[in-house]
């Protein structure tokens, strides 16, 4: 009896473990974020729903993957011989059906996470594109330039490379789950040779666009942020700036500030309620967005309207405490 007991406590123990882990390890990385100030703590109130279902089976699996090794050991079954053994095969039956969770949990978690800021950056971004024809652009960053042509082709081109790792994930996974479904561990355990070409060109398909995008993303806000400054540089005296689309009535101090512009450190942050910020200098104008930072309250990352992908990624961020004041009044 005491022992029935005793099992059933034990038993409990290793079905709340798994969700007693996630809940600490989400607890301690929100935390971590956490902030004095309100949208920032929205920011880290997102982390609940990504990393739920990727901690959650992975621990489900460790600990029972635990709790059958430890079952094997006291029984003394050989480890050569523990998927076989009738004592320790529900368990080891248990773990790679939670394999299984865990994979599709993640797959699902990370095209999640991926498609949704696209979709919405993409659509966002089609209303925005109109106000930047009518304001006009930097000579260099307009269309007809070589700049431009460069410039739209390599922000076509990561747009595109999104969708490779996703779709390669997909399948990799419609794959092993196959694989999984039809119980080849319980013969030979031999890996199927198909599921090793798969895996192998899965892999491919998921590092290689990912490794392009961030090599063409750094030549895009690169290439942005130079021509942006060098037009600054040039604006004239008689230049007019709007914010929120009024006019201002000290300019300058507003286009000395943004020539300030700059890469700097990530300091796991995030932008914040964006500035429409607009010039006018003769038949040029240069229309961004200023994001202030969730910590650094003087911290401003920079954006530019004139493609996809440096709509929603900063070229670069200033550092000023002009807008403080000023904008309030704006707003």
């Amino acid at each position: 009896m005491e022992n029935d007991k005793q099992s059933k406590r034990l038993e409990l123990f290793w079905k709340f473990l798994p969700l007693a882990l996630t809940v600490f390890l989400v607890g301690v990385v929100i935390k971590s974020e956490w902030t004095e100030d309100p949208l920032s703590n929205q920011g880290a109130l997102i982390f609940i729903p990504i990393m739920v279902p990727i901690l959650f089976p992975f621990f489900t699996t460790l600990c029972i993957g635990i709790q059958g090794a430890i079952k094997a050991k006291r029984l003394g079954i050989p480890r050569s011989q523990y998927a076989s053994d009738n004592r320790s095969k529900p368990l080891n039956e248990k773990v790679l059906k939670w394999i299984i969770i865990t994979f599709a949990s993640w797959i699902i978690t990370f095209v999640s996470f991926i498609s949704i800021p696209i979709t919405l950056s993409i659509t966002d971004r089609a209303d925005k594109s109109i106000q930047l024809v009518n304001m006009g652009q930097p000579q260099i960053l307009s269309h007809g330039s070589n700049t431009h042509s460069l410039l739209y082709s390599l922000d076509t081109i990561i747009q595109c490379l999104f969708l490779i790792p996703i779709i390669a994930l997909i399948l990799g996974a419609v794959v092993l789950v196959k694989s999984l479904l039809g119980k080849w561990w319980k013969s030979d355990r031999k890996v199927p040779t198909g599921w090793k070409k798969t895996g192998y060109a899965t892999i491919a398909a998921f590092f290689i666009p990912i490794i392009m995008i961030f090599i063409l993303s750094f030549t895009v806000e690169k290439i942005v942020r130079h021509e942006v400054k060098t037009w600054l540089e040039n604006v004239s005296e008689d230049a007019i700036v709007s914010i929120n689309n009024e006019v201002i009535r000290k300019p300058q101090t507003v286009i000395d500030d943004l020539r300030k512009l700059a890469t700097v450190s990530a300091h796991h942050s995030h932008a914040t309620k964006r500035i429409r910020i607009a010039i006018k200098d003769n038949d040029q104008g240069l229309v961004i967005d200023l994001g202030r930072d969730s910590q650094l309250p003087q911290e401003y990352w920079v954006f530019y309207l004139g493609y996809r992908h440096t709509y929603v990624n900063e070229v670069g961020r200033i550092t000023t405490s002009l807008f403080e004041g000023e904008l309030k009044a704006k707003n």
